[in-house]
């Protein structure tokens, strides 16, 4: 069996794993969503014009800030200009408990809310519950180690697509050196809903300027034959540093 083969074993496990075990949970984790709200300390906000990252300013992964040129964090602000909800732009309303942890995301479309999703943290690993409705469509699983990604987990838990639907699941790992971020390692795999698997491996390898910035990245996929022993170099789209 080949490494991609076992790859896709791995994941598909995983996928059934976390459908299996967040159905049985999702009504109980939708049902605490005003407990989560009355815990709420203060509140703040992200307007964005174009396209949003996930989450918005709070986007989980630092790759994407430099890989992706269109699609957008926003700013973080306390207060929103007045007719931003009348404008339908991208908003995200942050709302934090009384030890500044943000524990639920709200992503409006007009005034009303598009998704809701709860944060819920113990030690270095937080879970992330987006609901659509009553309807929980995603799950992530952020792992820090002294305030550093290592590891991201994401799955979408609804078909999603237009001309044939499937389930996403992603999977980031990220290694550091003395400079920062050395390197990551990002999986995707789409699961068909007529049975077929694709599955994508990318390996990040990154550089830093003397002021500790990034200034160029290489891409690797090792599990397409056509570029196994090649790798593509690249400067980053925005000045980041991790």
């Amino acid at each position: 069996m080949s490494r991609k083969d076992d790859l896709k074993g791995k994941y598909e496990k995983r996928c059934e794993e976390l459908i299996k075990s967040l159905s049985h949970d999702s009504r109980r984790i939708y049902l605490s969503i005003p407990e989560f709200e009355k815990s709420a300390s203060y509140e703040d906000y992200c307007e964005i014009n174009g396209k949003a990252l996930y989450r918005g300013y709070y986007h989980p992964n630092p790759i994407d800030d430099f890989t992706v040129g269109y699609w957008t964090r926003g700013r973080l602000k306390r207060k929103l200009p007045d007719g931003s909800f009348e404008r339908r732009k991208q908003i995200f309303i942050y709302k934090y408990d009384t030890h500044k942890n943000l524990i639920l995301i709200y992503e409006m479309y007009g005034d009303k809310p598009k998704s809701a999703e709860l944060l819920v943290k113990a030690g270095d690993v937080t879970h992330g519950y987006t609901f659509q409705g009553n309807v929980l469509y995603a799950y992530t699983r952020q792992i820090h180690k002294n305030e550093l990604p290592v590891l991201l987990e994401r799955m979408i838990l609804q078909p999603y697509g237009h001309r044939q639907k499937r389930y996403i699941y992603e999977e980031c790992v990220f290694e550091y050196g003395s400079d920062g971020i050395a390197s990551a390692v990002k999986t995707e795999m789409n699961k068909y809903e007529n049975g077929d698997v694709s599955l994508v491996e990318c390996v990040y390898e990154f550089e830093h300027d003397s002021d500790g910035y990034i200034s160029l990245y290489r891409t690797k996929y090792p599990l397409e034959e056509y570029a196994n022993s090649e790798s593509r170099e690249f400067p980053p789209l925005k000045k980041v540093k991790f």
